[in-house]
């Protein structure tokens, strides 16, 4: 009881004649434990007198007494509306807990429930009668149903205790297998280091539902979390706005990247992605970068789309890129106009501007260019094509509610074809 004796001047004795005297005005009777706890018992021996002698001295809100925090209505010195008062409160302020420290910093709450425990089973000391749960709970406003779950678990300690609430369909254990199973799909179908959002999606399309933030839970419990780089901040953004279109074969982006080979050393890549639906339209490598080469997969990207090669068949597609010698070039831009297409670079040192092709060649490099060594050029165009191939039919993307560039491409055309 040394800890309520700390708390804003009320001793041991104080907080038992509390409980006492409700216990009495109540008329409660309770299975006498023996002698009292820490305190004697009364001189002339009258339980019932000495019990309407505190309720009066309580009423009469003495300073310092109870009556300035406890449960109840109070008026006069020592109450809760004369405390607010004197403290600068708003009179009428009856429900209100007086201004006063109840806590250290950091510390625990001042009705702690190992504290209830301990004054539930302290005997009055005019009674002799043990307080009990009901009323203690009752006296500091606390729901018992806080208490006895905490005792369940108190008595569990060292067990594991099922988290409250409803219970899911699908139980942790199973739930982690499934995850794993995900994680090390087929290598055409899944791709390494996919975080819990596209886990969460892929169990969907398999037909196991589960909370996304639970799913997240359990992957870093188990260390299955892909690692993230944190960044620094740069200053305000230039860019601000979006780049994704409102339909296909509006806007393309495209960019260039490098990786080492074994026989030949350092290959440029170059890719066309498409900003609305995500696919990889064109991509290629070759060791030197030039202009020419930077305007191969820009072909690759007007046959797929378009089917012929010829003037003009690219009108109102904008191409953005960045800076770059190949994009700025007299020939990339000579060719980027016979073709129809219309050049839109993007803001200097904002790589959000070209964010698309950016995010395709982090996904580049983490599933493919950095897994596995090349000879030649012509050993990684050819692993190229079959990685452009593999996302496009299996990359899925959260804009598209998790579906990929292909699906999004096909509902498109069908939609098209429907409305003409």
């Amino acid at each position: 009881m040394a800890y309520f004796m700390a708390m804003g001047g009320v001793d041991e004795t104080q907080t038992t004649q509390a409980v006492e005297c409700q216990s009495e005005s109540r008329g409660g009777h309770y299975v006498t434990q023996g002698g009292a706890v820490g305190g004697s018992e009364s001189a002339d021996g009258s339980t019932g007198v000495c019990a309407q002698r505190m309720e009066r001295e309580l009423s009469a809100g003495w300073p310092g007494q109870l009556s300035g925090w406890r449960i109840g209505q109070g008026e006069g010195i020592g109450s809760r509306e004369h405390v607010a008062e004197s403290q600068g409160g708003v009179p009428g302020h009856g429900q209100r807990p007086a201004v006063r420290k109840d806590r250290s910093p950091g510390g625990r709450r001042p009705f702690a429930l190992e504290a209830i425990d301990v004054l539930s089973e302290t005997c009055s000391i005019s009674t002799k009668r043990r307080y009990g749960w009901s009323r203690v709970c009752h006296v500091w406003g606390i729901a018992r149903s806080t208490v006895y779950d905490w005792q369940q678990r108190r008595r569990a300690a060292g067990h594991a205790v099922k988290p409250r609430g409803r219970r899911p369909l699908v139980s942790d254990e199973a739930l982690v297998v499934a995850i794993r199973e995900v994680l090390a799909g087929a290598s055409s179908v899944s791709f390494s280091g996919e975080g819990y959002r596209k886990v969460w999606a892929r169990l969907r399309h398999r037909g196991v539902r589960a909370d996304k933030e639970r799913i997240r839970r359990l992957m870093g419990h188990h260390q299955l979390l892909a690692p993230v780089r944190g960044g620094r901040p740069n200053g305000p953004r230039v860019h601000d706005g979006s780049i994704i279109p409102m339909a296909p074969n509006l806007m393309w982006g495209t960019d260039a990247t490098a990786t080492w080979t074994l026989k030949q050393g350092q290959v440029t890549v170059f890719a066309v992605l498409e900003h609305f639906t995500g696919e990889c339209l064109g991509i290629h490598a070759a060791k030197y970068g030039s202009r020419h080469e930077a305007l191969e997969p820009i072909r690759q990207a007007v046959k797929r789309v378009f089917g012929v090669y010829e003037a003009k068949v690219a009108s109102g597609v904008l191409v953005r890129h960045d800076h770059g010698s190949q994009y700025v070039s007299h020939d990339f831009q000579a060719e980027l106009a016979f073709l129809g297409l219309e050049s839109s670079p993007s803001f200097v040192r904002s790589p959000e501007g070209n964010g698309v092709s950016e995010r395709f060649f982090r996904t580049l490099k983490e599933q493919l260019l950095w897994l596995r060594d090349y000879d030649d050029e012509e050993d990684l165009r050819a692993a190229l094509s079959e990685f452009r191939d593999r996302y496009n039919a299996n990359w899925i993307l959260q804009r598209h509610a998790y579906r990929t560039p292909q699906q999004v491409r096909q509902e498109w055309n069908q939609k098209a074809k429907m409305a003409s």
